[in-house]
């Protein structure tokens, strides 16, 4: 997208695999209501899919925001 990110394993459990995203874009990658890391999700979950029969999904997240997201609703 433009911008350096460090990517790091936030969690791994059965079926599922998370990843944060550290980068000074992280608003960029939120997007509107999180509209553009759902995309990118989607995105690589497609791919990893494409690349492998593992059926992991993976879970991306940036400066907390999921927790935080949680939290507010």
């Amino acid at each position: 997208m433009g911008f350096p990110a460090e990517v790091s394993v936030i969690f791994r459990e059965e079926g599922r695999l998370g990843l944060d995203i550290e980068s000074d874009g992280s608003g960029i990658l939120i997007g509107k209501q999180g509209n553009t890391l759902e995309a990118l999700q989607f995105v690589v979950n497609l791919a990893a899919g494409r690349m492998s029969s593992d059926m992991t999904r993976i879970v991306l997240d940036t400066q907390d925001y999921r927790s935080r997201r949680n939290a507010a609703c």
